[in-house]
């Protein structure tokens, strides 16, 4: 009987360290597959923010861009407001000039009268 117990308890110690071997196994197994999850979760939160990066500075860009353009419009109606202004001071000169030309006109011509009146004196 004492035997059959050794046989027994022999049995189940083998039985015992074939679990503890199949479970250590699991362990490694679980271990691999979480250290590959890991690395792929690290890799894809690398990559997230590169691209997060990336699309800050095209925002950046258009940003600048935009305010670029915005600059840009605005020279072109300050440019086409100071041509307006030039524009108007050319039409005054010239209007100004006009009657400058006509007034010396008349004048000559008023001198010419007088000279005239006195030569027939």
């Amino acid at each position: 009987e004492l035997n059959e117990i050794k046989k027994e308890f022999e049995s189940m110690k083998a039985e015992k360290e074939k679990v503890d071997n199949e479970r250590i196994q699991i362990i490694q197994e679980h271990r691999i597959k979480y250290q590959e999850l890991e690395d792929k979760h690290k890799n894809l939160q690398i990559e997230l923010s590169e691209k997060e990066t990336e699309l800050t500075k095209r925002m950046q860009q258009n940003v600048d861009e935009k305010n670029e353009m915005n600059a840009k419009q605005k020279r072109i109606e300050e440019l086409e407001h100071k041509y307006q202004e030039l524009g108007d001071k050319y039409k005054n000169l010239h209007t100004e000039l006009s009657k400058k030309e006509t007034e010396l006109e008349k004048r000559m011509q008023q001198n010419v009268d007088d000279k005239n009146e006195m030569n027939a004196k």
